[in-house]
């Protein structure tokens, strides 16, 4: 007779523990459908930044200047200007002591940050080539 009213005692905590998890709380139930909810704002459209390729000859003085006394044994390869919200950067490809890289500039032409130009690696297919040789084999004399 225990064994049965233990049973039924675990069989209704198992019950009630189940039925908790399943029920959502009070909290997070959802509005009535006669409440209005806030509007959302509408923001303005972003844009993405604009990118114009400049000759590096074109590059303003202070950037040239920094790169020529600052990161000496470089050299300016390629150049474009960033514009985005008004504000001018630059980014500048230089390649020397036989590493490539990018110098980010800001609208002051202050030096921010060098980018490390990832290379893509050659991958070669070798092949392993084997010699076949043949031998010619006479036969055998017959007795």
């Amino acid at each position: 007779m225990k064994k049965i009213l233990l049973v039924i005692a675990l069989f209704a905590w198992v019950s009630l523990t189940i039925n908790a998890q399943t029920k959502a709380p009070a909290a997070e139930k959802k509005a009535p459908a006669t409440e209005k909810k806030a509007p959302v704002a509408q923001t303005k459209a972003t844009t993405a930044p604009t990118k114009t390729p400049i000759e590096v000859a074109k590059l303003p003085k202070e950037i040239l200047d920094n790169i020529a006394n600052e990161h000496k044994g470089f050299k300016a390869i390629k150049a474009e200007s960033i514009t985005d919200k008004d504000v001018v950067t630059y980014k500048v490809q230089v390649e020397g002591n036989n590493t490539k890289a990018y110098y980010i500039y800001d609208k002051d032409k202050k030096f921010v940050k060098e980018e490390a130009i990832k290379q893509a690696v050659k991958k070669t297919k070798t092949t392993k080539t084997t010699k076949t040789t043949t031998k010619k084999v006479e036969p055998k004399p017959t007795k």
